[in-house]
């Protein structure tokens, strides 16, 4: 049975992973900087646990080299997945790990040459963010193979971790971000929306810079792709007007936002992931004009987020696919999503 590094497993999302991974009997080491939160969840699981920090490289190489992969679970990952990654590189260590972060979607997919050399999967990704839109883009690519363009949306990620909100605020002000053509292009924050059908009401969603304009060019070789998302009135208001704001200004205020998230950001509690939802909307546009669209649901955020990591996890110690960078699909397929407990299948609504 393979071994799997959980860094970063007293976090938030990681106790999740940690339970769901002891629910199926996967082998871990838990791991981490903080000895203190270390050691309390290696006593709640039974497991070996290992105080490291990514800055120790040495003693990150000798830790690696016990285990067969890595799920990285310390964000935020602009900062954390460099570091992991090369020690990855150096001791022929699977890599996976639960960001959303685009610009860490771009930077190991540059890196897919090494990871080949290596003999390791580089697989980002593999929780929420974007395991479900990734899956719907596949299928819609699949189903109309000359697609020009995919819009992806999605409702029901719910409260936030601390870790996924102190993330969120780095991009405050830059506005929003889209794939046109190819290339990845700046747009106004919360100005271009679209009114979709989620859970039978209709919703008006706005783009947001999320994952999968890195991942599902990758996945599908659309040209052109804009994912969103639905925000209450009141938040869509503040980012168009956060484009607005002088840098200096931003730079003072993003520090006070950070303590408030510090002090008050917990995530959801056991009942709002057993009774929370999410739904995934996703449409596709041919050279022709035509459209096809794809849904599907599932459970909430970070509950999906447990149980799609650990069956990343799985899948990579029964058959792994061949060295280089992935994303969820490329790796498992485009129904990968719903293999967990509680998905529904990729569902594509016929041709109108």
């Amino acid at each position: 049975m393979a071994t799997w590094l959980l860094y970063g497993a007293y976090g938030y999302t990681g106790r999740l992973i940690g339970e769901e991974a002891q629910r199926r009997g996967l082998r871990i080491i838990a791991a981490g900087r903080d000895a203190e939160q270390l050691a309390e969840v290696q006593t709640a699981w039974s497991v070996p646990g290992r105080v490291v920090s990514l800055q120790d490289e040495t003693a990150l190489r000798d830790v690696l080299d016990e285990v067969d992969g890595v799920m990285h679970c310390a964000g935020p990952f602009e900062d954390t997945a460099r570091p992991m990654a090369n020690a990855c590189l150096d001791t022929g260590t699977h890599y996976l790990d639960i960001t959303g972060e685009w610009r860490v979607f771009e930077a190991l997919r540059r890196r897919d040459a090494e990871a080949r050399d290596a003999g390791i999967v580089v697989l980002p990704g593999v929780g929420f963010d974007v395991v479900p839109t990734d899956c719907v883009a596949a299928t819609l690519a699949q189903a109309c193979p000359d697609a020009v363009a995919l819009s992806l949306g999605f409702v029901g990620l719910g409260a936030l971790s601390r870790g996924t909100a102190l993330t969120a605020l780095r991009g405050w002000g830059q506005g929003s971000l889209m794939r046109r053509n190819g290339e990845l292009v700046r747009i106004p924050a919360g100005t271009h929306t679209r009114e979709v059908d989620i859970a039978g009401r209709t919703r008006t969603l706005t783009a947001i810079p999320w994952g999968d304009v890195s991942t599902a060019y990758h996945s599908t070789g659309i040209s052109t792709i804009a994912v969103y998302t639905h925000l209450p009135p009141a938040l869509r208001w503040m980012l168009r007007a956060s484009g607005s704001l002088p840098a200096w200004l931003r730079a003072v205020l993003r520090p006070v936002a950070e303590g408030v998230v510090r002090r008050t950001v917990d995530g959801p509690d056991a009942e709002m992931r057993k009774t929370g939802a999410s739904w995934v909307w996703g449409q596709v546009q041919g050279s022709d004009g035509s459209t096809r669209t794809a849904r599907w649901t599932g459970p909430e955020g970070y509950t999906l987020t447990a149980r799609t990591a650990v069956e990343a996890m799985h899948r990579m110690s029964d058959a792994p696919p061949e060295p280089g960078y992935h994303t969820p699909s490329t790796a498992f397929g485009a129904q990968f999503v719903s293999a967990v407990s509680g998905s529904s299948t990729v569902q594509l609504e016929p041709a109108p």
